[in-house]
């Protein structure tokens, strides 16, 4: 017998919702040892519930400065001004400051509330500076795929 989902009732575990948006790549620089916000990289979501698992995924397309520099990556919500993750960071890059490098990005967070979130990624470079001016102006999915528990 089928069951009829309200948007009260997801078996937990199934997927309630997917939001996407399109970052273009711009011609951002962060100067080793700052931090920045990747303007383009910005995202509205509002949960449907506050204990869901929420997985944040993109790509950024970028190089350091300096053979030793690399780049940290975080979230943030705007709104709020939390950071959307337990680590302190959720992916890095970095090493290499010949080649420009498709960096993934994958990150999980519960949201605790059900508001309105506008979430950024952000850049921290260290050693070298960071750049993700690659094919500025080609975009790149952000998606957040929300999880009922």
């Amino acid at each position: 017998m089928a069951s009829i989902l309200t948007n009260n009732h997801y078996p937990s575990g199934s997927v309630c919702q997917v939001v996407y948006g399109w970052a273009v790549q711009n011609n951002a620089t962060v100067s080793a040892g700052n931090s920045s916000d990747l303007t383009y990289y910005t995202l509205s979501f509002t949960p449907k519930f506050p204990n869901s698992l929420c997985i944040y995924e993109t790509t950024v397309t970028g190089h350091t400065s300096s053979d030793s520099g690399y780049v940290q990556f975080s979230l943030k919500d705007t709104v709020t001004g939390d950071t959307l993750q337990s680590n302190s960071y959720i992916a890095q890059g970095g090493y290499t400051h010949t080649e420009w490098i498709d960096i993934p990005i994958r990150s999980l967070f519960i949201p605790t509330h059900t508001n309105a979130m506008t979430i950024r990624l952000r850049a921290t470079a260290f050693t070298g500076d960071f750049a993700s001016n690659w094919s500025s102006g080609a975009s790149r999915l952000m998606t957040v795929t929300e999880i009922a528990q």
